[in-house]
Protein backbone atom coordinates (compact mmCIF):
# COMPACT_ATOMS: atom_id res chain seq x y z
CA UNK A 1 0.00 0.00 0.00
CA UNK A 2 3.23 2.59 0.57
CA UNK A 3 3.82 2.49 -3.07
CA UNK A 4 0.40 3.04 -3.90
CA UNK A 5 -0.12 6.00 -1.84
CA UNK A 6 3.09 7.44 -2.23
CA UNK A 7 2.95 10.60 -1.17
CA UNK A 8 0.92 11.57 -4.33
CA UNK A 9 -1.71 13.36 -2.09
CA UNK A 10 -1.99 14.88 0.93
CA UNK A 11 -5.63 16.04 1.46
CA UNK A 12 -6.89 16.16 4.52
CA UNK A 13 -10.66 16.80 5.75
CA UNK A 14 -10.94 17.52 9.43
CA UNK A 15 -14.78 17.66 9.98
CA UNK A 16 -15.02 18.60 13.69
CA UNK A 17 -18.36 17.75 15.29
CA UNK A 18 -18.62 20.80 18.18
CA UNK A 19 -21.26 19.44 20.66
CA UNK A 20 -22.19 17.02 23.18
CA UNK A 21 -24.09 14.13 22.06
CA UNK A 22 -27.12 13.14 24.11
CA UNK A 23 -28.28 9.87 22.79
CA UNK A 24 -30.48 7.87 24.86
CA UNK A 25 -32.33 5.09 23.41
CA UNK A 26 -35.99 4.37 24.45
CA UNK A 27 -37.00 1.82 21.87
CA UNK A 28 -34.89 -0.32 19.23
CA UNK A 29 -32.42 1.55 16.97
CA UNK A 30 -34.22 4.16 15.24
CA UNK A 31 -36.76 5.52 17.92
CA UNK A 32 -34.46 7.66 20.27
CA UNK A 33 -35.59 10.01 22.53
CA UNK A 34 -31.86 12.18 21.81
CA UNK A 35 -29.75 11.84 19.43
CA UNK A 36 -26.06 13.05 18.29
CA UNK A 37 -26.17 17.00 18.17
CA UNK A 38 -23.59 18.88 15.53
CA UNK A 39 -23.39 22.29 16.78
CA UNK A 40 -21.31 23.27 14.18
CA UNK A 41 -18.84 21.22 11.65
CA UNK A 42 -15.70 23.03 10.28
CA UNK A 43 -14.05 21.58 7.82
CA UNK A 44 -10.99 22.29 6.56
CA UNK A 45 -8.55 21.04 3.62
CA UNK A 46 -4.77 20.93 3.17
CA UNK A 47 -3.40 19.40 0.08
CA UNK A 48 -0.03 19.07 -1.66
CA UNK A 49 0.59 19.53 -5.42
CA UNK A 50 -0.77 16.59 -6.66
CA UNK A 51 -4.63 17.50 -5.69
CA UNK A 52 -6.27 20.92 -5.33
CA UNK A 53 -9.69 21.57 -3.27
CA UNK A 54 -12.33 23.75 -3.90
CA UNK A 55 -15.40 24.78 -2.42
CA UNK A 56 -18.98 24.53 -4.07
CA UNK A 57 -20.59 28.12 -5.28
CA UNK A 58 -24.09 27.00 -5.68
CA UNK A 59 -26.71 29.63 -7.12
CA UNK A 60 -30.64 29.76 -7.35
CA UNK A 61 -32.17 30.81 -10.87
CA UNK A 62 -35.19 32.12 -10.49
CA UNK A 63 -37.29 28.89 -12.00
CA UNK A 64 -35.71 27.08 -8.88
CA UNK A 65 -33.12 25.36 -10.75
CA UNK A 66 -29.27 25.55 -9.24
CA UNK A 67 -26.33 25.95 -11.14
CA UNK A 68 -22.74 24.77 -9.30
CA UNK A 69 -19.50 25.53 -9.89
CA UNK A 70 -15.56 25.32 -8.12
CA UNK A 71 -14.62 28.59 -5.94
CA UNK A 72 -10.99 28.92 -6.33
CA UNK A 73 -8.70 25.93 -6.07
CA UNK A 74 -5.88 25.87 -3.94
CA UNK A 75 -3.60 23.20 -1.63
CA UNK A 76 -5.43 23.90 1.76
CA UNK A 77 -9.12 25.19 2.05
CA UNK A 78 -11.39 26.43 4.96
CA UNK A 79 -15.20 24.94 4.73
CA UNK A 80 -16.58 26.99 7.42
CA UNK A 81 -17.84 30.20 6.45
CA UNK A 82 -20.41 31.92 4.95
CA UNK A 83 -20.46 29.07 1.83
CA UNK A 84 -21.44 26.37 4.35
CA UNK A 85 -22.88 28.65 7.18
CA UNK A 86 -25.76 26.00 7.35
CA UNK A 87 -23.55 23.10 8.71
CA UNK A 88 -23.69 25.57 11.92
CA UNK A 89 -26.83 24.97 13.11
CA UNK A 90 -27.53 21.60 12.32
CA UNK A 91 -29.89 19.96 14.02
CA UNK A 92 -29.02 16.51 16.16
CA UNK A 93 -28.01 13.82 13.89
CA UNK A 94 -30.99 10.60 14.48
CA UNK A 95 -29.64 6.92 12.77
CA UNK A 96 -30.68 6.18 9.34
CA UNK A 97 -29.05 3.63 7.43
CA UNK A 98 -28.15 3.53 3.85
CA UNK A 99 -26.60 1.46 1.05
CA UNK A 100 -26.42 3.76 -1.58
CA UNK A 101 -26.68 7.18 -0.37
CA UNK A 102 -29.71 7.96 -2.26
CA UNK A 103 -32.38 5.61 -0.17
CA UNK A 104 -32.46 6.90 3.32
CA UNK A 105 -34.06 4.46 5.69
CA UNK A 106 -35.85 4.49 9.28
CA UNK A 107 -37.58 2.62 11.02
CA UNK A 108 -40.95 3.51 12.14
CA UNK A 109 -43.14 2.59 14.83
CA UNK A 110 -43.46 -1.50 14.01
CA UNK A 111 -39.85 -3.94 13.31
CA UNK A 112 -41.02 -3.89 9.94
CA UNK A 113 -42.18 -0.95 8.98
CA UNK A 114 -40.18 1.96 7.59
CA UNK A 115 -39.66 5.57 6.22
CA UNK A 116 -37.76 6.40 3.36
CA UNK A 117 -36.34 9.70 2.19
CA UNK A 118 -34.73 10.22 -1.42
CA UNK A 119 -35.65 13.50 -1.78
CA UNK A 120 -32.94 15.16 0.87
CA UNK A 121 -35.88 16.08 3.13
CA UNK A 122 -34.00 14.56 6.09
CA UNK A 123 -30.52 16.22 4.79
CA UNK A 124 -29.20 19.32 7.00
CA UNK A 125 -32.40 19.38 9.37
CA UNK A 126 -31.81 22.88 11.85
CA UNK A 127 -34.73 21.81 13.95
CA UNK A 128 -36.64 18.38 14.02
CA UNK A 129 -39.82 17.44 13.04
CA UNK A 130 -41.96 15.17 13.90
CA UNK A 131 -42.23 13.40 10.40
CA UNK A 132 -38.83 13.48 9.92
CA UNK A 133 -37.62 9.94 9.95
CA UNK A 134 -33.81 10.79 10.64
CA UNK A 135 -30.89 13.13 10.45
CA UNK A 136 -28.08 12.98 8.26
CA UNK A 137 -25.52 15.43 6.89
CA UNK A 138 -24.30 16.69 3.60
CA UNK A 139 -21.98 18.91 1.68
CA UNK A 140 -20.42 19.45 -1.56
CA UNK A 141 -16.90 20.16 -2.71
CA UNK A 142 -14.88 19.84 -5.85
CA UNK A 143 -11.54 18.13 -6.48
CA UNK A 144 -9.12 18.30 -9.26
CA UNK A 145 -5.91 16.81 -10.27
CA UNK A 146 -3.71 19.13 -12.83
CA UNK A 147 -1.31 16.01 -13.05
CA UNK A 148 -2.36 12.71 -14.03
CA UNK A 149 -5.35 10.54 -13.36
CA UNK A 150 -5.81 9.21 -9.68
CA UNK A 151 -7.97 7.00 -7.82
CA UNK A 152 -8.51 8.44 -4.38
CA UNK A 153 -9.50 6.32 -1.33
CA UNK A 154 -9.29 6.97 2.59
CA UNK A 155 -5.83 6.56 4.43
CA UNK A 156 -4.09 6.94 7.77
CA UNK A 157 -2.34 9.89 5.86
CA UNK A 158 1.82 10.51 6.57
CA UNK A 159 1.59 13.23 9.11
CA UNK A 160 1.07 12.26 12.62
CA UNK A 161 0.70 15.76 13.31
CA UNK A 162 -1.94 17.58 11.09
CA UNK A 163 -3.87 15.14 9.51
CA UNK A 164 -5.04 11.55 8.75
CA UNK A 165 -8.21 10.07 9.33
CA UNK A 166 -10.42 9.08 12.47
CA UNK A 167 -13.41 9.50 14.01
CA UNK A 168 -12.74 9.90 18.39
CA UNK A 169 -15.33 10.04 21.06
CA UNK A 170 -14.40 13.85 22.62
CA UNK A 171 -13.42 13.79 26.49
CA UNK A 172 -15.51 16.40 28.26
CA UNK A 173 -14.95 18.37 31.36
CA UNK A 174 -16.53 17.69 34.48
CA UNK A 175 -16.24 19.13 37.79
CA UNK A 176 -13.44 17.47 39.99
CA UNK A 177 -13.02 19.45 43.49
CA UNK A 178 -12.37 22.95 43.01
CA UNK A 179 -11.24 22.49 39.86
CA UNK A 180 -11.86 20.59 36.12
CA UNK A 181 -10.70 17.14 34.49
CA UNK A 182 -11.46 15.75 30.87
CA UNK A 183 -13.71 12.59 31.28
CA UNK A 184 -14.49 10.07 28.48
CA UNK A 185 -17.97 9.21 28.70
CA UNK A 186 -19.54 6.60 26.70
CA UNK A 187 -18.01 6.61 23.26
CA UNK A 188 -20.40 4.30 21.00
CA UNK A 189 -21.85 6.99 19.52
CA UNK A 190 -18.60 7.10 17.33
CA UNK A 191 -18.73 4.08 17.05
CA UNK A 192 -21.41 4.15 14.63
CA UNK A 193 -20.88 7.01 12.48
CA UNK A 194 -20.04 6.45 8.82
CA UNK A 195 -18.83 9.11 6.11
CA UNK A 196 -20.02 8.31 2.36
CA UNK A 197 -18.86 9.76 -0.53
CA UNK A 198 -21.48 9.99 -3.67
CA UNK A 199 -19.69 10.23 -7.23
CA UNK A 200 -20.61 10.13 -10.79
CA UNK A 201 -18.99 10.94 -13.81
CA UNK A 202 -21.61 13.14 -15.40
CA UNK A 203 -20.33 16.00 -17.49
CA UNK A 204 -21.99 19.03 -16.01
CA UNK A 205 -24.13 21.39 -17.59
CA UNK A 206 -23.14 24.40 -19.92
CA UNK A 207 -24.68 27.16 -17.25
CA UNK A 208 -22.25 25.81 -14.64
CA UNK A 209 -19.33 26.11 -16.86
CA UNK A 210 -20.79 29.89 -17.91
CA UNK A 211 -20.91 30.52 -14.48
CA UNK A 212 -17.64 29.09 -14.01
CA UNK A 213 -15.69 30.88 -16.86
CA UNK A 214 -17.02 34.14 -15.82
CA UNK A 215 -16.39 33.77 -11.86
CA UNK A 216 -13.21 35.49 -10.31
CA UNK A 217 -12.07 31.38 -9.53
CA UNK A 218 -11.75 30.80 -12.94
CA UNK A 219 -8.96 28.47 -14.09
CA UNK A 220 -8.23 27.97 -17.96
CA UNK A 221 -6.58 24.78 -17.77
CA UNK A 222 -10.28 23.56 -16.63
CA UNK A 223 -12.52 23.56 -19.44
CA UNK A 224 -14.75 20.60 -18.36
CA UNK A 225 -16.81 20.06 -14.53
CA UNK A 226 -17.51 16.55 -13.52
CA UNK A 227 -21.02 15.67 -10.97
CA UNK A 228 -24.58 16.18 -11.36
CA UNK A 229 -26.54 15.61 -8.10
CA UNK A 230 -30.01 15.88 -7.03
CA UNK A 231 -31.28 19.27 -5.46
CA UNK A 232 -33.00 18.74 -1.77
CA UNK A 233 -36.72 18.52 -2.65
CA UNK A 234 -35.92 16.69 -6.25
CA UNK A 235 -37.70 12.92 -7.26
CA UNK A 236 -34.58 10.61 -7.60
CA UNK A 237 -34.21 9.73 -11.04
CA UNK A 238 -33.69 6.29 -11.83
CA UNK A 239 -30.56 7.19 -14.07
CA UNK A 240 -28.79 8.43 -11.04
CA UNK A 241 -28.56 5.09 -9.11
CA UNK A 242 -27.23 3.56 -12.78
CA UNK A 243 -24.76 6.29 -13.35
CA UNK A 244 -23.94 7.08 -9.19
CA UNK A 245 -21.11 5.55 -7.01
CA UNK A 246 -21.40 5.47 -3.56
CA UNK A 247 -18.40 3.87 -0.87
CA UNK A 248 -18.43 4.22 3.13
CA UNK A 249 -15.81 4.75 5.70
CA UNK A 250 -16.61 2.97 8.33
CA UNK A 251 -14.06 3.88 11.41
CA UNK A 252 -13.56 1.86 14.66
CA UNK A 253 -14.34 -1.04 13.24
CA UNK A 254 -13.27 -3.45 16.26
CA UNK A 255 -14.33 -1.18 18.46
CA UNK A 256 -17.46 -2.40 20.43
CA UNK A 257 -19.21 -1.88 23.73
CA UNK A 258 -19.46 -5.78 24.32
CA UNK A 259 -17.96 -8.01 21.47
CA UNK A 260 -14.74 -8.36 20.02
CA UNK A 261 -13.04 -8.39 16.43
CA UNK A 262 -15.11 -6.99 13.43
CA UNK A 263 -19.33 -7.00 13.56
CA UNK A 264 -20.14 -6.62 9.89
CA UNK A 265 -23.12 -4.17 9.29
CA UNK A 266 -25.47 -4.62 6.65
CA UNK A 267 -27.29 -1.79 6.24
CA UNK A 268 -30.53 -0.92 4.62
CA UNK A 269 -31.41 -1.10 0.72
CA UNK A 270 -34.54 -0.02 -1.29
CA UNK A 271 -34.81 -2.98 -3.71
CA UNK A 272 -38.41 -2.66 -5.80
CA UNK A 273 -39.88 -0.90 -3.30
CA UNK A 274 -38.74 -3.41 -0.61
CA UNK A 275 -36.74 -2.95 2.32
CA UNK A 276 -33.73 -5.16 2.64
CA UNK A 277 -29.91 -5.78 4.25
CA UNK A 278 -27.09 -5.15 1.53
CA UNK A 279 -23.65 -6.51 0.84
CA UNK A 280 -21.66 -3.70 0.73
CA UNK A 281 -17.98 -5.34 0.80
CA UNK A 282 -17.58 -3.67 -2.68
CA UNK A 283 -17.80 -0.12 -1.31
CA UNK A 284 -16.53 -0.61 2.61
CA UNK A 285 -13.33 0.79 3.75
CA UNK A 286 -12.76 -0.32 7.35
CA UNK A 287 -10.49 1.11 10.05
CA UNK A 288 -9.51 -0.39 13.41
CA UNK A 289 -9.82 1.34 16.64
CA UNK A 290 -8.83 5.25 16.34
CA UNK A 291 -7.31 6.30 19.74
CA UNK A 292 -6.03 9.17 22.39
CA UNK A 293 -2.49 9.09 22.69
CA UNK A 294 -1.31 8.53 26.19
CA UNK A 295 1.34 11.06 27.73
CA UNK A 296 5.23 10.18 28.46
CA UNK A 297 4.48 9.28 32.20
CA UNK A 298 1.40 6.70 30.82
CA UNK A 299 -0.94 8.36 33.60
CA UNK A 300 -3.19 9.80 31.38
CA UNK A 301 -3.76 10.94 28.13
CA UNK A 302 -2.15 13.96 26.14
CA UNK A 303 -5.50 15.57 25.62
CA UNK A 304 -6.10 15.80 29.11
CA UNK A 305 -2.63 16.76 30.11
CA UNK A 306 -2.73 19.72 27.80
CA UNK A 307 -6.54 20.67 29.30
CA UNK A 308 -5.11 20.88 32.75
CA UNK A 309 -2.37 23.56 30.93
CA UNK A 310 -5.47 24.80 29.77
CA UNK A 311 -7.24 25.90 33.53
CA UNK A 312 -3.97 27.72 34.35
CA UNK A 313 -4.53 31.33 35.19
CA UNK A 314 -7.93 31.16 34.59
CA UNK A 315 -10.50 32.46 37.18
CA UNK A 316 -12.69 28.59 37.59
CA UNK A 317 -15.24 30.52 39.35
CA UNK A 318 -16.73 32.08 36.33
CA UNK A 319 -16.76 28.72 34.22
CA UNK A 320 -18.68 25.76 33.83
CA UNK A 321 -18.29 22.70 31.94
CA UNK A 322 -20.09 24.12 29.24
CA UNK A 323 -17.46 27.35 28.67
CA UNK A 324 -14.78 25.13 29.54
CA UNK A 325 -15.32 23.19 26.54
CA UNK A 326 -16.00 26.00 24.39
CA UNK A 327 -12.72 27.60 25.37
CA UNK A 328 -10.41 24.28 25.48
CA UNK A 329 -12.08 22.69 21.66
CA UNK A 330 -13.11 25.87 19.62
CA UNK A 331 -10.58 28.60 20.92
CA UNK A 332 -7.40 27.17 22.51
CA UNK A 333 -7.45 24.15 20.03
CA UNK A 334 -8.97 25.09 17.47
CA UNK A 335 -10.22 21.75 16.18
CA UNK A 336 -6.94 20.78 15.58
CA UNK A 337 -6.54 17.21 17.59
CA UNK A 338 -4.72 15.49 14.75
CA UNK A 339 -1.65 15.22 16.81
CA UNK A 340 -3.65 13.82 19.96
CA UNK A 341 -4.92 10.55 18.48
CA UNK A 342 -3.30 7.87 17.34
CA UNK A 343 -5.30 6.54 13.94
CA UNK A 344 -5.84 3.12 13.39
CA UNK A 345 -4.97 1.38 10.34
CA UNK A 346 -7.05 0.06 7.33
CA UNK A 347 -8.06 -3.42 6.75
CA UNK A 348 -6.30 -3.71 3.46
CA UNK A 349 -9.25 -5.97 2.26
CA UNK A 350 -12.87 -5.54 2.77
CA UNK A 351 -13.55 -8.75 0.36
CA UNK A 352 -11.10 -10.94 2.68
CA UNK A 353 -12.41 -9.46 5.78
CA UNK A 354 -16.12 -10.53 4.58
CA UNK A 355 -14.78 -13.72 3.72
CA UNK A 356 -13.40 -14.46 6.69
CA UNK A 357 -16.32 -13.85 8.84
CA UNK A 358 -18.59 -16.31 10.40
CA UNK A 359 -22.43 -15.66 11.20
CA UNK A 360 -21.76 -12.16 10.81
CA UNK A 361 -18.31 -11.82 12.97
CA UNK A 362 -14.73 -11.96 12.05
CA UNK A 363 -12.66 -13.01 15.34
CA UNK A 364 -10.51 -11.34 16.86
CA UNK A 365 -7.67 -12.90 16.14
CA UNK A 366 -8.46 -13.48 12.42
CA UNK A 367 -5.39 -12.85 9.68
CA UNK A 368 -7.79 -10.91 7.27
CA UNK A 369 -8.50 -8.67 10.60
CA UNK A 370 -5.12 -7.81 11.01
CA UNK A 371 -3.95 -7.53 7.37
CA UNK A 372 -3.80 -3.83 7.09
CA UNK A 373 -2.27 -1.00 5.66
CA UNK A 374 -2.95 3.13 4.98
CA UNK A 375 -5.46 2.21 2.87
CA UNK A 376 -7.98 -0.67 1.90
CA UNK A 377 -6.68 -1.77 -1.58
CA UNK A 378 -9.87 -3.20 -3.43
CA UNK A 379 -12.50 0.29 -2.46
CA UNK A 380 -11.81 3.54 -3.98
CA UNK A 381 -13.90 6.65 -4.06
CA UNK A 382 -13.82 7.71 -7.63
CA UNK A 383 -11.48 8.33 -10.04
CA UNK A 384 -9.83 12.02 -10.91
CA UNK A 385 -9.14 12.89 -14.59
CA UNK A 386 -6.97 15.12 -15.42
CA UNK A 387 -7.36 18.93 -15.33
CA UNK A 388 -11.11 18.11 -14.53
CA UNK A 389 -12.87 19.28 -11.94
CA UNK A 390 -15.16 17.02 -10.23
CA UNK A 391 -17.97 17.50 -7.31
CA UNK A 392 -18.33 14.72 -4.56
CA UNK A 393 -21.13 14.49 -2.30
CA UNK A 394 -19.71 13.41 1.33
CA UNK A 395 -22.11 12.18 3.80
CA UNK A 396 -21.80 12.32 7.82
CA UNK A 397 -24.19 9.70 9.61
CA UNK A 398 -25.07 7.73 12.54
CA UNK A 399 -25.75 4.04 10.95
CA UNK A 400 -28.37 2.86 12.63
CA UNK A 401 -27.79 -0.78 11.33
CA UNK A 402 -24.58 -0.75 13.33
CA UNK A 403 -24.58 -3.00 16.12
CA UNK A 404 -23.39 -0.49 18.97
CA UNK A 405 -26.32 1.53 17.64
CA UNK A 406 -28.43 -0.67 19.98
CA UNK A 407 -26.73 0.88 22.75
CA UNK A 408 -26.59 4.29 22.61
CA UNK A 409 -26.36 5.91 25.81
CA UNK A 410 -25.47 8.58 27.99
CA UNK A 411 -23.70 11.66 26.75
CA UNK A 412 -20.42 11.87 24.17
CA UNK A 413 -19.35 13.42 21.63
CA UNK A 414 -16.74 13.44 19.10
CA UNK A 415 -14.75 14.55 16.31
CA UNK A 416 -14.15 13.55 12.64
CA UNK A 417 -10.83 13.91 10.18
CA UNK A 418 -10.65 13.04 6.91
CA UNK A 419 -7.74 12.45 4.61
CA UNK A 420 -8.45 11.12 1.23
CA UNK A 421 -5.17 9.87 -0.68
CA UNK A 422 -4.25 9.69 -4.31
CA UNK A 423 -2.49 6.65 -5.97
CA UNK A 424 -2.19 5.33 -10.03
CA UNK A 425 -5.44 3.61 -10.77
CA UNK A 426 -3.19 1.29 -13.05
CA UNK A 427 -4.69 2.08 -16.28
CA UNK A 428 -8.41 1.96 -14.63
Amino acid sequence: MNKLLAKLLAVVLALTVSASLVVMSTYAWFTMSGAPEVGGIQVNIGGGNTILIASDVALENEDGTVIHYPGEFSEVQSFSGQTYAYLQDVAALQPVSTADGLHWVAQKNGIDAYSIDTQLDWANQQTHSEESGGNYVYLDLWVVSPGASYDLRVSTGNDEELGGSYVIGLMEPYAVGDTYALVQNDTTAANCVRIGFLTNAETAGQEDMVQYVRSEAYDSRYTRLKGCYQEPGEALSETAAESSRFTIYEPNGDLHEQDSGYQITRPLAVVDDAVVPADIADRLSVQLTNRWKMSSDGAQTMLQQEFAAALAGRNLEEENAQSLWNYFYKERMQSQLAAYVNKGEFVSSTQELYAAAQDGAVAEDSVALHMTGGATEDVYITTLEKNVPQRIRVFIWIEGEDKDCLSLSGISGFTMSLELAGSSNNGR
